[in-house]
């Protein structure tokens, strides 16, 4: 199993104008309002300690994707998670919810992605591969038996300059 430790964490995210293109100000304060109340939700769960528990559930959730079945990936993700993406510049996606989360998982359970698991800032992680080229890093906070948070950095300046060394094939 690989470590990585890096900085995976958003302190300050805004829901993008792109995102919010055609709606009112007061829907722009609901979607904020919702984001919100989702990530405290979530901050107010502590994370399991046992990565070992942590890596079936994360495992779990990537077997699930891969063949595209919704309710068991459903089944390990808390219902108010949040799945958080770093695409690079301006491109942050927040997602929200199991049913949310779940249609994004099955959207990226290719077969051609490859999922290398790794220990990412002491917890369940992974490195997701295309032609032996990483494409992604996931780090998951999984709490009583369910994934609360996921964490992508898809941004590939970024993950040009990680040394993935431990991971790559």
């Amino acid at each position: 199993m690989s470590t990585l430790v890096m900085n995976l964490y958003y302190p300050q995210l805004h829901v993008g104008r792109g995102l919010t293109k055609g709606l009112t100000a007061g829907e722009l304060v609901q979607v904020q309002a919702r984001l919100e109340e989702a990530r405290t939700s979530v901050a107010r769960s502590q994370p399991d300690r046992d990565v070992a528990a942590q890596r079936e559930i994360v495992d779990a959730f990537f077997a699930a994707g891969r063949v595209g079945d919704f309710e068991r990936l459903v089944s390990v993700l808390h219902p108010d998670v949040v799945l958080r993406g770093d695409f690079g510049g301006q491109r942050v996606r927040v997602v929200s919810g199991a049913d949310a989360v779940a249609g994004q998982a099955k959207l990226y359970g290719g077969p051609d992605r490859q999922v290398r698991p790794a220990t990412i800032n002491g917890a369940a992680g992974a490195v997701i591969f295309v032609d032996n080229r990483p494409v992604s890093v996931m780090a998951f906070v999984v709490a009583d038996g369910k994934i609360t948070a996921i964490d992508v950095l898809a941004d590939r300046a970024r993950i040009a300059g990680l040394d993935l060394s431990a991971v790559a094939g």
